[in-house]
C-alpha cells in the first residue's frame, strides 16, 4: 500500500520517517500501529516467576537427584554388607553381627535345631583367632584382626539362580526366591601384633527375600583360590595388594 505525507501529499517509501520534500515527520499507519501495540501488550502480559518460588524449586531439585544417586549406589553395593557383617562380627567377636550374614530362614532354623548356635558360633570365631595366632608359619602374634578387599565379582544368570533356589529347597527344605547373586572374589589380609599375610578367596552372596546374604559363613569364607573366571586383572590387583 502506497505511503503518502499528510502535510504535501509527496509519495514516500514504506520506511521513510520523515518527507524527504517538506521534512515533516511521518505518522507509522494504523496497523503498524496496532501490531507494535499488539507486541507490546503481549510481552507485558507474561507472568514473571517469582525468585523466592526459585530459590526453593532449585535446592529441592538439586536434592532429588542427590537423592536417587545416593540411592542407587546403596541398591547397587548391596551385595557387600554381608562380607562387612562376617568381617566386622570376627574381628569384634560379636557372633550375632557374624550370623546376620546369613539368611532369616537358616538363623530361624538353627535356632530351632541348636538353642546354643551363636554360642557355637562365639567358639568358632576364638577357635580361628586362636589358629592364626599360634601358627608358627605366619608368626603373627596376638591381637588378630581380617581386613578385605573386593576384587571382582561375577554375576549369577537366571538358571544359576533357580539352580540355587533348588539347592535351598532339597538341603534346607525351604522354599525362597533368589532374585540376585555374585560370586566375589576377595583378598583377605589377617594382621596381628607382629605380622600379617594375605590369600585370595571366594564367597558367594546372594539375594533371598530381597535380603543380601551368604548360606554358609564357614569363619570367615570359603578359602578356595580358584580364581580363573574372574577378570585378567584380578591377578594384577593380588600382587599389588600384597607386594
Amino acid at each position: 500500500m502506497a505511503k503518502f505525507c499528510n502535510s504535501c501529499g509527496t509519495q514516500l517509501d514504506d520506511n521513510t520517517t520523515f518527507c524527504n520534500n517538506c521534512g515533516t515527520k511521518v505518522e507509522a499507519a494504523p496497523q503498524a500501529q496496532a501490531q507494535t501495540a499488539s507486541a507490546t501488550t503481549s510481552t507485558k502480559s507474561l507472568p514473571k516467576l517469582d525468585k523466592s518460588l526459585l530459590k526453593i524449586i532449585i535446592p529441592a531439585a538439586a536434592g532429588i537427584v542427590l537423592l536417587i544417586v545416593v540411592i542407587s549406589i546403596i541398591v547397587g553395593n548391596g551385595y557387600k554388607k554381608p562380607i562387612k557383617n562376617m568381617v566386622n562380627g570376627f574381628n569384634d567377636g560379636d557372633e550375632e553381627v557374624y550370623c546376620d550374614a546369613l539368611p532369616d530362614f537358616l538363623i530361624k532354623k538353627y535356632d530351632k535345631a541348636d538353642d546354643d548356635y551363636y554360642k557355637n558360633v562365639r567358639e568358632k570365631i576364638k577357635n580361628q583367632a586362636k589358629a592364626w595366632e599360634e601358627n608358627e608359619i605366619y608368626d603373627l602374634g596376638d591381637d588378630i584382626e581380617v581386613s578385605y578387599k573386593i576384587l571382582d565379582k561375577i554375576e549369577y544368570n537366571d538358571d544359576e539362580l533357580e539352580s540355587v533356589q533348588s539347592l535351598i529347597k532339597s538341603t534346607y527344605d525351604k522354599k525362597v526366591e533368589v532374585t540376585k547373586g555374585y560370586n566375589v572374589a576377595l583378598l583377605l589380609t589377617i594382621e596381628g601384633e607382629d605380622g600379617e599375610f594375605s590369600e585370595p578367596a571366594i564367597t558367594q552372596v546372594y539375594k533371598i527375600e530381597g535380603k543380601w546374604c551368604v548360606l554358609d559363613t564357614d569363619i570367615l569364607v570359603d578359602s578356595s583360590t580358584y580364581i580363573n573366571d574372574y577378570s585378567e586383572d584380578i591377578y594384577d590387583s593380588i600382587e599389588d595388594y600384597i607386594s
